[in-house]
């Protein structure tokens, strides 16, 4: 599995809000970062995902795919900070 940071801005939240949630967790494996940001596990590649999820937005909407992996650092709920501890790969072998 393949994680990836899902990061967007929409123009006017409305039905393309609701949408995009829905489809960010349509994925078996995400964590919401911040109001705008998800970590979703998947097999997709990132063009995949970002077609995937772009198909409902509007031209002035912006949506950012960015793989992501071990280490990392950050602060947050406990709950997000387990989740990407247990979910991102290492991006090299100590």
């Amino acid at each position: 599995m393949k994680v990836y940071l899902v990061t967007y801005d929409l123009h006017v939240k409305g039905q393309n809000y609701t949408d995009l949630l829905a489809k960010i967790k349509e994925n078996a494996a995400w964590a919401r970062l911040s109001e705008s940001s998800y970590a979703i596990g998947t097999e997709k590649t990132p063009q995949q995902l970002y077609d995937y999820l772009n198909i409902n937005l509007d031209s002035n909407d912006q949506l950012y795919i960015v793989t992501i992996t071990k280490p990392y650092i950050g602060r947050g709920a406990k709950e997000v900070n387990d989740w990407l501890e247990n979910n991102l790969p290492s991006s090299y072998h100590w």
